[in-house]
């Protein structure tokens, strides 16, 4: 939602969390995270489940004790949202393959919310135009096992976090 080439502008918020509440569905939404503060309000009366997608996507950048992070923490105690590790490589101002300064929050992040944490690889990662600038989803996965402080708090990342907001069976 709201970067180009997106399927819908957060303009259609509202109308978006309708139908996703009516069908049971969740909303993923991304943005350029710098920007939460503006759309605080808005996000949080978002009534269906919802991903803060993509880091956050901060795109100005933010640490660990910026007012975008006081916001999403805010967001995340509401219960229904979910932030979830993607696609670093796309929003990294340091760059792979530790991505430090997305390191940084989602540490944070991590540990102030286990239970609301989920990740996906970013999968065909449509921003790689060629060979060579392809992530390499195990070195990205290896990368954010780095960050997740404990086995059970990467079985809740992995397994147990997507089995609640997607109502999969328990594996």
């Amino acid at each position: 939602m709201d970067l180009p080439g997106g399927a819908v502008d957060l303009t259609h918020l509202e109308e978006v969390d309708s139908i996703a509440q009516e069908l049971g569905w969740c909303v993923a939404v991304q943005f350029d995270g710098s920007h939460i503060l503006d759309h605080e309000e808005r996000l949080g009366a978002i009534k269906s489940r919802w991903i803060f997608d993509h880091h956050g996507k901060f795109f100005a950048g933010v640490t660990p004790d910026s007012p975008q992070i006081s916001a999403l923490k805010r967001l995340i105690d509401k219960g229904n949202c979910w932030f979830k590790f993607a696609g670093c490589y796309e929003s990294s101002r340091s760059g792979g393959p530790d991505f430090e300064d997305i390191a940084a929050v989602a540490r944070i992040i991590a540990a102030y919310a286990p239970d609301r944490i989920i990740w996906g690889t970013n999968w065909p990662h449509n921003n790689a135009r060629t060979t060579e600038e392809y992530p390499n989803d195990a070195d990205l996965l290896d990368t954010v096992l780095s960050w997740l402080p404990s086995q059970e708090a990467r079985k809740k990342a992995l397994v147990t976090n997507p089995e609640d907001l997607f109502g999969f069976e328990p594996v």
